[in-house]
């Protein structure tokens, strides 16, 4: 039996079967917290384009109260669409924001604009009020292979280390923006 909040979003999306787990919204959110995992807050950003259904079930999976949730959604994505994820959003919590409408970007493969939307994330949450541990970014075609808790227990080992994939010296250099620019600090190889 779906939980209250799963029958509410799956309702204010327009599922039309509540309880069948072939509906395209449909995600079971069940889970249970550990005190280490409310101490252990956690930020994300997610950008989205396309297949919707998709990135809403990726935040009810990932979606935790203490937890800090910031979406980007493509300039190109068709209004009623967008105003489907943002009804889903507010359901949940208001632990996730959007970035603005006039700040949203035609994101363009292999550009600059693939990277902006999530420093424009990064930058609405460090100005939230929650103090998070690790930033996590995702897309909305994304699912996660781990629950919460074991994502935290694994970023606890790390113990404030990161994992950071980057281009090596004058590689790609027009992609990438002046760090000065960005209000925070950025590391380069």
């Amino acid at each position: 039996m779906p939980d209250v909040l799963t029958r509410h979003v799956n309702k204010a999306l327009g599922c039309k079967d509540h309880n069948h787990s072939s509906d395209k919204a449909y995600v079971r959110s069940v889970h249970t917290e550990r005190p280490e995992e409310l101490d252990f807050t956690l930020a994300y950003s997610i950008m989205v384009f396309t297949d919707l259904d998709r990135a809403v079930r990726l935040l009810k999976a990932i979606y935790r109260s203490h937890n800090q949730y910031c979406i980007h959604v493509d300039r190109k994505t068709p209004k009623a669409s967008e105003s489907y994820l943002h009804q889903a959003a507010r359901l949940l919590g208001s632990n996730i924001l959007f970035v603005p409408s006039e700040k949203r970007l035609d994101v363009k493969w292999g550009t600059l604009s693939v990277l902006q939307p999530e420093l424009l994330c990064a930058q609405l949450l460090m100005q939230a009020d929650a103090k998070w541990k690790y930033w996590i970014n995702l897309t909305g075609h994304e699912f996660p292979l781990k629950t919460n808790w074991e994502i935290v227990s694994a970023l606890r080992v790390m113990n404030g280390t990161n994992l950071v994939d980057a281009a090596h010296g004058e590689r790609n250099k027009d992609r990438f923006p002046d760090a000065r620019s960005l209000g925070f600090n950025v590391s380069s190889c």
